[in-house]
């Protein structure tokens, strides 16, 4: 997995470089109307369960994938969220 840096203001991080693609969701994850925490809460999607990702959008310490249900963080903190299968 290759990383690249962003930050803003004096931080900053290396974030994945992530496709669009299918992936396996590792933890059940809350979908959001918007890409980022402070989106309303959609609803979940299960562990293991298999999402398609159709868009990506980098955030300043997380990256976040659109489904056709709403968006989930694939990868925050160091911590990977998701599996590409």
């Amino acid at each position: 997995m290759f990383f690249e840096k962003r930050g803003s203001d004096n931080i900053e991080m290396e974030l994945p470089i992530i496709k669009e693609g299918c992936y396996k969701c590792l933890y059940r994850l809350v979908l959001h109307d918007k890409a980022g925490l402070n989106g309303t809460k959609l609803g979940t999607v299960p562990e293991k369960a298999v999402v398609e990702i159709t868009e990506i959008k980098y955030l300043t310490v997380s990256v976040w994938g659109r489904t056709r249900a709403g968006w989930l963080c694939m990868y925050m903190n160091e911590t990977f969220y998701v599996k590409k299968t």
